[in-house]
Formats: C-alpha cells, sequence, structure tokens
C-alpha cells in the first residue's frame, strides 16, 4: 500500500526560512552566511547554550537556507 516511503516522509516536518526584507532577491547565499555566522554569535553570548530559544530560529534558518555541503564546509573552516 504505498510508497515503500510513506512511513518515513510523513514523520518529517520541512519548515523554511521566513522572509527577511534584508534579503529581497532571489540569491540567497548571504542570507544563509547572515544566519549562520548570526547562530554562533547568539551561541557565544548565550555561554555557548545552543538551544537558547533565539538561536534556534538562526539555526532554522541557515538549515533551510544553506546547502549541506556548505554547513559542513563552514564546520570544517571553523572547527
Amino acid at each position: 500500500p504505498g510508497s515503500p516511503f510513506s512511513f518515513a516522509m510523513s514523520s518529517i516536518n520541512v519548515t523554511t526560512a521566513k522572509y527577511d526584507p534584508r534579503f529581497p532577491n532571489q540569491n540567497q547565499t548571504r542570507n544563509c552566511w547572515v544566519n549562520y555566522v548570526d547562530y554562533w554569535r547568539c551561541v557565544n553570548a548565550n555561554g555557548g547554550d545552543a538551544a537558547a530559544a533565539p538561536c534556534v530560529q538562526f539555526k532554522r534558518a541557515y538549515r533551510a537556507l544553506c546547502p549541506d555541503s556548505w554547513v559542513r564546509s563552514f564546520l570544517f573552516l571553523f572547527s
């Protein structure tokens, strides 16, 4: 009955970043980068607490906007 992936697909909650008027164009590269940097600034400002409420929004935004390969590159560059 249905696709073999129907269970896995039904349990995924997909969200996207909200509109940010600072980045009105289609190219979202800078938006990706700014949200990534803002996330780590927020984590550092909150004593390393990555689960702090304001930080979660930045993480959601960069995870929605940035390709996984870029995130891996960012982590490699800054580790």
